[in-house]
């Protein structure tokens, strides 16, 4: 695949990749980075969005939410539903929404042949 289109908002690929996800769905491959940028790449096009904040936030995890949404883990617990390809946000979960006593996230699992529309989340803690 040319990786080197100038459709959506970014060129190229990034040089601070921590995560490359393929969505079965659409087809398109995610890319998180360290300092918190996603990208979806497809036939023809790239489209990139940057962390919502100016402090770099790691991209930890990707998965799939639905035949053409994504859901997005960072470094501070926080997570982001983005539409594909566009990445454009759907919905944003602040770092708040775990008890820090509960550790950092560190995997996150959707169980899409089971159709049961939740997100299991583990943690550096071993909680689920």
């Amino acid at each position: 695949m040319d990786v080197n289109v100038e459709v959506g908002g970014a060129k190229g690929w990034p040089m601070d990749t921590t995560v490359v996800f393929y969505h079965k769905g659409t087809g398109v491959i995610c890319v998180g980075t360290s300092g918190g940028a996603v990208y979806a790449y497809g036939d023809g096009f790239q489209y990139f969005r940057q962390w919502l904040q100016e402090d770099d936030n790691e991209v930890t995890s990707i998965v799939s939410v639905s035949s053409d949404k994504i859901l997005v883990g960072f470094g501070d617990n926080s997570m982001v539903v983005l539409a594909l390809p566009t990445l454009n946000v759907i919905d944003l979960v602040e770092y708040s929404w775990i008890n820090r006593h509960a550790g950092d996230v560190i995997t996150m699992h959707v169980d899409e042949p089971g159709g049961n529309g939740f997100v299991y989340v583990g943690t550096s803690e071993g909680l689920v």
